[in-house]
Formats: structure tokens, sequence, C-alpha cells
């Protein structure tokens, strides 16, 4: 096989390799990466060894941050808890660095093998995601292995030895090098282990592969810079904290670099010379102090890194508003406090569901906001109450009040369709022509009132605020006069538009929803009182007399 026919297919191997690794691994551990991260960041250190083992198994910083990103934008933990993750994750992933120096070549053909044919004949899904880990991580070695045999005869050509002797002369060449393949390939794991391949077979030096690899973090900056588009606030603080990490270490290194060489100290070089004498575990120090350097770095000033982050890329207020203001772990050991809570939050929902009708208004709070921003936040609000919600029902403490978390339940189903209802509402309100718009605009002004009465009953289970809001909505009651009104005068101008029967049809179920809210409301109410009454003294005020 020829020399270019054999690098290919390492090449292609190999990336068929890391592929199969990283989707695998993502399946297997991104929830318990997830689970784990929630519990532990409170600790410095334990998030910082989180990231290195969660760094080794993803093979990829960016998949680590771009979780942690989900995870900020959901409120499960602050973009301050995420930074040493991120950090100690570009140090986990140079683990397999020294996996491909070793000299396992039978090994690698066994793994291939068995997990090829456990693949084939073993359909369990648990165990088709842990073969493919094992069968990529064969790949990615034995594709290294054909990198490195494909380009061992590349000394035999006089006009290679010479590329190299001009090179040695132009260190910072090698590192640009670095930084075209690190965003060529988008991992500058995936380049990296493709250099130590090269060294392997005395393609390149160990100056000059050392400085490919410094270069490598920084290409892939680029790929970031288009995925993090989209992000505002605490996840793109995330996103540009990984890209100040690849900065530092670029930087870093090359200045180390010049040091050594200039005043013949020994750093880097001469720990990776005197640690082993074969240039793949060299290399794979070089690696490793690559990322691990600038972690220790950076670990010191991580608070005021986030300072400037925060500066830089302030949260908000869609952010703050997609993060549970009342829900914690510690409520769920007190279901009577728990469930307050949970409705408050729920209030928070509706409140947050009602700016759809805010934007229609033009509405000076609502002026930053458009409604996808508004559905989003309002999606990842309502998965966290979900999440809290089912972890009440599996509290082995909550079946003295079991009747209010049905209830509860209830809520929340009703505020994601008035959520929706509303999206629709808002949708055909600005399709309608300008004059009829005007026409119209009493009707979001009714229902806006409606919600502000909705979410005040959510929030306090008055009982006096609660009847109000039944009244208000009830099927023959002043909202239909007023939307009979708003019809009238539109059928006075022409044919009704389509715009406003979906307009009238979304009016009529928002308050149609708001009544049934306003009834369960009312049992809740109900509930609450009679249950506070049975625990004297546990609350300071009864949850039916809250805002009274």
């Amino acid at each position: 096989m020829d020399i270019a026919g054999q690098i290919l297919l390492g090449l292609g191997v190999f990336f068929v390799g890391m592929r199969l690794v990283g989707d695998n691994l993502r399946h297997l551990s991104s929830r318990s990466f997830r689970s784990l991260v929630a519990r532990s960041t409170a600790s410095g250190a334990r998030a910082a060894g989180l990231g290195f083992v969660f760094g080794a198994l993803m093979q990829s910083a960016t998949a680590v941050t771009f979780i942690l990103v989900n995870m900020v934008g959901s409120g499960l933990i602050t973009s301050r808890q995420a930074l040493p993750v991120i950090s100690w994750a570009n140090v986990g992933l140079t683990a397999i660095g020294f996996v491909a120096g070793l000299n396992i070549h039978t090994l690698v053909l066994y793994l291939i093998g068995v997990a090829g044919l456990g693949i084939a004949f073993i359909k369990k899904p648990g165990f088709q995601l842990q073969a493919g880990v094992v069968l990529g991580i064969g790949l990615v070695l034995y594709g290294l292995q054909t990198i490195a045999a494909g380009a061992a005869p590349l000394h035999d050509f006089p006009w290679f030895d010479t590329l190299l002797n001009e090179a040695v002369h132009a260190p910072l060449l090698a590192f640009g090098a670095g930084v075209l393949m690190g965003f060529a390939v988008q991992s500058n794991t995936a380049a990296a282990l493709i250099v130590i391949a090269l060294a392997q077979a005395n393609a390149l030096t160990f100056s000059q592969a050392s400085m490919v690899i410094y270069g490598t973090n920084l290409g892939t900056i680029a790929m970031r810079v288009l995925l993090s588009a989209d992000l505002r606030g605490s996840a793109l603080q995330l996103v540009r904290f990984e890209d100040l990490f690849c900065l530092v270490s670029g930087v870093l290194m090359v200045i180390l670099y010049y040091v050594e060489t200039g005043l013949q100290l020994p750093l880097v070089g001469a720990l990776a010379r005197t640690a082993s004498d074969r240039i793949q575990i060299q290399l794979a120090i070089v690696f490793l102090l690559s990322n691990l350097l600038p972690a220790l770095l950076l670990q010191p000033f991580l608070g005021t890194v986030h300072g400037w982050l925060n500066r830089r890329w302030p949260r908000g207020r869609e952010e703050e508003e997609a993060a549970p203001r009342y829900l914690h772990s510690r409520a769920l050991g007190d279901p009577v406090t728990a469930l307050d809570l949970l409705m408050r939050e729920h209030a928070r929902l509706l409140r947050h569901a009602g700016e759809h009708l805010a934007v229609i208004q033009a509405s000076a709070a609502a002026q930053h906001l458009d409604g996808e921003t508004i559905h989003q936040a309002f999606t990842s609000l309502a998965s966290q109450v979900g999440d809290f919600t089912n972890d009440l029902a599996r509290s082995p403490l909550i079946a003295t009040c079991t009747v209010r978390l049905r209830l509860a339940q209830n809520v929340a189903s009703i505020i994601g369709y008035l959520e929706e209802s509303a999206r629709d509402f808002a949708s055909a309100f600005v399709r309608l022509p300008a004059g009829s718009s005007g026409v119209a605009a009493p009707l979001a002004e009714g229902l806006a009132a409606l919600w502000a009465a909705g979410v005040e009953a959510t929030d306090t289970l008055n009982a006096d605020v609660v009847a109000r809001l039944r009244e208000g909505t009830r099927r023959h009651g002043p909202t239909a006069d007023q939307l009979q009104g708003c019809r009238a005068k539109i059928e006075g101008e022409g044919p009704v538009l389509a715009e406003f029967v979906d307009l009238a049809s979304a009016y009529e179920l928002i308050v149609w929803m708001l009544h049934r809210l306003a009834t369960v409301l009312a049992d809740a109410s109900a509930r609450a009182v009679v249950h506070t009454a049975a625990v004297p003294g546990e609350r300071g005020e009864r949850p039916g007399e809250r805002g009274a």
C-alpha cells in the first residue's frame, strides 16, 4: 500500500473510532454526569475531580462544556460552579495520549474483533453502547498505528529530511500548523494523537511535535464560536471560559518553550525526556502538561475570572426567569412546605407564560423579549418544576398530602396549556391588519387582567382572589360580552378575518382554562387550610391567608 493511501486509511479509521467513542460515551455518561455535577459542584476539589473523570470519558472538553451550558441554563448549577469542571475536563482528556503510546498492537486487534462480534450478536441497548465504546477505542488505536506505519517511510525521501531541517528553525510555523490542524479536525485530542503518531514514525521531531500540540487547543475555538452564536448570559460565559483556557494554554506553553530553548532551563521538554525515552510517552506528557499547567494557573483566579465573564456577558432577565426561585432539594423532607413552594413556582410559571400577552401590548417589562425566548424559558422552568414534583411524589412522607400533590399536578398541566394558548393568541394578534388589531386590543388587555388575577390566586391560594377569578371567567360573564362586542365591531368593517377567528378561539380557550384553574385552586386552597389546621404551629401563616 502506498504511503498516502495508508495514512488516509489510518485517518479514516481513527476518526470513525473517535466518533464511536464520543457518541456512545455521551449516551452512557451524560445523565450520570448531570446528576454528579448537580450534587458535587459546591466543592471546588470535587468539581475538578468530576471534570477530570468526565473529560477522560467523553474525550471532548467542548462536549462537557455544552452539557454544563444546558445545566446552567436549567438552573441546576451556577456558571461559577461549572468553571473548575471545564478547566479539569481539559486535563482529563489527555489520558488517552498515554494509552495510545503503549505497545498494544495485538490487544487492539482483539478489542476490535470482540467488540464487533458483541455488537453484531448481542442486542441489549446498554451492552451495545458499551461495546461501541470499546470498538471505538480499538479503532482509534488501530488508526494511529496505521498512520505511524504509513508515515515511517517518509524519512527515505531526501525532500522530507530537508523540510524537517528547515522547520527546526521556525518553531512558530509548527505552532501555526497545530492551530490549523485543531481547526480542521475540531478536536485537540484527535490532533494531538495524530501528531504523536507522526512523531512515532519519525515524521516529526520532538520539538516540532510539541509546538504543533501547543497550537491544537487554539484551533478548536472557531467551532465553539459557531456553536455558541445563539447563547447569552451564563451559558456564553462557560463557552468563553473554555476559549480563554485554550488561549492561556497556547500562550503559556509557547513562552515556556522559548524560555527553555533560549535560556537552556530544564522545563517541559526536559521533564518529558527524563520521564521516558519513548517519544510517544514524551509527547503524551507534553500534551498533559499543556492542559495541566493552565488548569493549575487558573485555579486560584477562577473567582476573578468569573467576575470578568459576568461583567462581559451578564445574565439576562429571561435567564433568571428560567431558573427556579423557591424549589430546593431540602424542601423534599417537609412535603407541606414543598407543596407551598411548588405553588409559588407554579405562579412564576404562569406569570412568565403571560409575557406572551405583555409582548403584544408592547409592555416595557417585555420589550427585550420575543415569543420564542419566552417559550424556551418557560419550557426550561417547567421541566425543573416537573422534576421536583416527581421527586416529591416519590417521597415516603408525601402520603399525608397526596390530594394536594395531585391538585398541584393539575395546576401544572393547566398552566402548560395556558402557555400554548397564549402563544396562539399572540401569534393571531400580530397577524391582524392594523385597523382590526386596534379593535382587538381590549381583548388583550382584558386577558392580561385575568392572567394577573390567575397569578395572584396561584401564588397566594387566597380564597377571595380565587373566587374573583372564577367570577371573572364564568361562561356568560363579562369576558364573553367583551368578545361579542369586539366581534360585532370587526364584522361591521367587512368579512370576518381568518386571523380574528383564530384570535377569538384562543381567547375563549384561555378564559375557559383560567376558569378551570380557578376551580382547581379553590380545592387546593381549601385543602391547604384544612391541612394547616390539622398541624398547628407548623406554619406562621395559613396558605389560604397569604396575600389577604
